[in-house]
């Protein structure tokens, strides 16, 4: 989960910084303006959400073929922080449509 939790703040940032990027006009040298780094931006969270992906899995093979205890306790508190960021993240992304 906190990996969750991380990728998630890191995607919006990413994507963050590349729109106020795209928003500067075309000048001398990017003549057709700055757009693409929102196509650039994507590319990495995607990428990233990928490698990210395969980790999880390989960590959900791992446990399976040797399980572990579960703190419960734990499980619970980054439950209620993941829910917290994407909440916020949700809000974030609906406030810059």
């Amino acid at each position: 989960d906190a990996i969750h939790n991380f990728s998630d703040m890191a995607s919006l940032v990413i994507a963050f910084g590349a729109r106020k990027i795209a928003r500067r006009p075309a000048d001398a040298k990017m003549t057709f303006g700055y757009g693409r780094v929102e196509i650039v931006a994507a590319l990495i969270n995607y990428t990233s959400l990928i490698l990210i992906g395969v980790y999880l899995l390989y960590e959900g093979v791992m446990r399976w073929i040797e399980p572990s205890e579960v703190a419960g306790w734990t499980v619970v508190i980054l439950g209620g922080v993941a829910l917290a960021v994407d909440t916020l993240t949700a809000l974030l992304t609906y406030s810059m449509q």
